[in-house]
């Protein structure tokens, strides 16, 4: 017999057959959950009365932080509104989605296209973003664990909250969280402003044309 046996792969889950009701399952879920996340941006729509109902679709880890994420849009709802300016109407379309199940796991690529319109008038905003949405198989089906932009690239839409944005609404400059000093030091109030903080402009923010 010989010393040496024959190596043995370790099998690796591989993509499986999906069927046309579970695709159609995962896209109706992911299109709720974006459209839901766009609208809290609408002046005189309350999700409050909602939110609960929206975040099933998240699954356990995730609820808290798109909780967050809705109260920091809602947030930038008011600010616009103390300029003035806001969001009468909003539009979306799913141009293209592609997906990979692997087990109980799941991935989709979402090109999403929306239009936006000011209650002040003038040309709407637009734009287009790519995202990635991660799921996973609970015990009453599909849940999403993840949305995130597909690149790390590029301003993100006045309908998005990034990591850094969420960082800063929970510890603005001023805050004991935000003070990081060593001993002895004198802490000074900061005075940066969180990148992207969609100030209202003249011209429309964010455009993208295919």
């Amino acid at each position: 017999m010989s010393a040496f046996e024959p190596a043995v792969a370790s099998a690796s889950p591989e993509p499986v057959q999906t069927t046309p009701a579970e695709i159609k399952e995962l896209s109706a879920i992911l299109q709720s959950a974006i459209n839901e996340r766009n609208q809290q941006m609408l002046v005189g729509e309350s999700l409050d009365s909602t939110d609960q109902m929206s975040l099933q679709r998240f699954s356990t880890k995730s609820k808290s932080k798109v909780a967050a994420e809705y109260s920091e849009l809602k947030a930038r709802k008011k600010r616009l509104a103390g300029y003035g300016q806001g969001y009468s109407g909003i539009s979306t379309n799913f141009e293209s989605e592609k997906f990979q199940v692997t087990g109980d796991r799941a991935t989709a690529e979402v090109t999403e296209r929306t239009e936006l319109t000011y209650t002040t008038g003038g040309p709407p905003e637009s734009y287009e973003y790519e995202q990635v949405v991660d799921f996973s198989r609970s015990g009453t089906g599909w849940v999403i664990d993840a949305i995130k932009p597909k690149s790390s690239e590029g301003i993100l839409p006045s309908t998005v909250v990034s990591a850094e944005q969420l960082s800063y609404s929970k510890n603005p400059p001023g805050s004991n969280a935000a003070l990081h000093i060593e001993s002895g030091q004198k802490a000074d109030p900061a005075k940066a402003e969180a990148a992207n903080s969609h100030a209202p402009q003249v011209k429309v923010a964010c455009t993208s044309e295919k």
